[in-house]
């Protein structure tokens, strides 16, 4: 495979990733919001909009750096390891 073709294909990845973690993010905000809503926050109130909205952007920023925790985890030698 081309090498040009291969980085291509891991950029376009990311970016389907980046996009499936936006709505992955806004759902998780959401039921993180009705459950505040269930413990007695208004639901219209600005303190329910801002615990969805750091709720949303830390999940979103969690899933974004995901594949890269992940590589990292992956990539680390196993000091317990026998050959």
């Amino acid at each position: 495979m081309n090498p040009d073709a291969a980085g291509w294909k891991l950029f376009l990845g990311y970016v389907a990733w980046l996009f499936a973690s936006i709505a992955i993010a806004l759902i998780l905000a959401l039921l993180v919001g009705s459950i505040v809503s269930v413990v007695g926050v208004d639901a219209r109130s600005t303190a329910h909009q801002r615990v969805v909205e750091v709720a949303g952007i830390g999940f979103f920023a969690a899933l974004a750096a995901a594949p890269f925790i992940m590589r990292i985890r992956s990539n680390r030698t196993d000091p317990d390891a026998t050959d």
